[in-house]
């Protein structure tokens, strides 16, 4: 929730703030899990910087605002 909570303050949506939350820490926890069987919560903590800097925020953030608006175009028509 930190993460999230962090990007919702950055002025994102709340969609958009989940999805790219929930990347951000999937993607620490490959980094922490690589090359192991598996990994503790503090190891994904850990790796959570590295991800945030290894990942390109602002074209994530520009494709799912894409597609949040293409999906509440979508919703309006139907």
């Amino acid at each position: 929730t930190g993460i999230v909570s962090a990007i919702l303050a950055q002025g994102h949506g709340m969609l958009e703030s989940a999805l790219i939350g929930a990347f951000i820490h999937g993607l620490a926890g490959e980094m922490a899990a690589e090359g192991q069987y598996s990994t503790i919560a503090s190891e994904v903590i850990k790796n959570i910087s590295k991800a945030m800097k290894n990942t390109l925020i602002s074209l994530v953030v520009q494709n799912l605002t894409t597609q949040v608006k293409a999906k509440q175009q979508l919703s309006k028509m139907l």
